[in-house]
C-alpha cells in the first residue's frame, strides 16, 4: 500500500474519530446538565417542603388534634413522593441513557489513543486529535461526578 493511500485513509479515519468524540462528549456533558438540573430541582422541592412544614405546622402542633396531625403529616408525604416520583424517573432514564453514552464515548477514546499513537505522523492532526481525546476525558471525568448520587436519591431509592 503506498504512502499516500495510508495517509489518505489515516486523515478519513481521524476525521471520523474526531467527529465521534465530538458528538458522544457533547451528549453525555447535555445528560448530566439535565441530571444536575433534575437533582437541583428534587432539592428545591425538599426545602420548601421542610421550610412549609417548620414555619407552617410546627408553630400550632400543641394545639392540633393528633389525628388531625397524623393527616397532616401523611398529605406532606404524599405530595413529596407526587412530586418526586416523575423526577425521580426521569434520572433514572437519563443516568441510564449517560452510561450508555459514556460507555461507547470510553470505547472511542481508547480506539482513538491507539490510533493517534500509530498512524497519526502530521502534528496538526494530532495535536487535533489530542485535544478532542482530552475534551471526551473531561466529559467521562463529568459524567463520573454527576453519577454520585446524593443522599437524598439514595434514601428515597427504596420507593421505587
Amino acid at each position: 500500500m503506498s504512502t499516500e493511500l495510508e495517509q489518505f485513509y489515516n486523515s478519513k479515519d481521524r476525521k471520523v474519530f474526531i467527529s465521534l468524540l465530538t458528538e458522544y462528549s457533547d451528549k453525555v456533558l447535555k445528560i448530566c446538565d439535565q441530571i444536575e438540573q433534575g437533582k437541583n430541582n428534587i432539592s428545591k422541592i425538599t426545602l420548601t417542603l421542610i421550610w412549609l412544614t417548620v414555619a407552617g405546622i410546627f408553630p400550632y402542633l400543641k394545639v392540633i388534634n393528633p389525628n388531625i396531625k397524623l393527616l397532616i403529616f401523611v398529605l406532606l408525604f404524599a405530595t413529596f413522593y407526587v412530586i418526586y416520583y416523575p423526577i425521580n424517573q426521569r434520572l433514572k432514564l437519563l443516568r441510564r441513557d449517560a452510561k450508555t453514552f459514556s460507555i461507547r464515548l470510553e470505547k472511542v477514546v481508547r480506539l482513538a489513543s491507539q490510533i493517534e499513537e500509530h498512524s497519526v505522523t502530521n502534528l496538526v492532526s494530532r495535536i487535533e486529535l489530542d485535544l478532542r481525546i482530552a475534551d471526551a476525558e473531561s466529559a467521562l471525568q463529568h459524567y463520573e461526578s454527576v453519577q454520585n448520587k446524593g443522599i437524598l436519591s439514595k434514601f428515597f431509592d427504596f420507593f421505587y
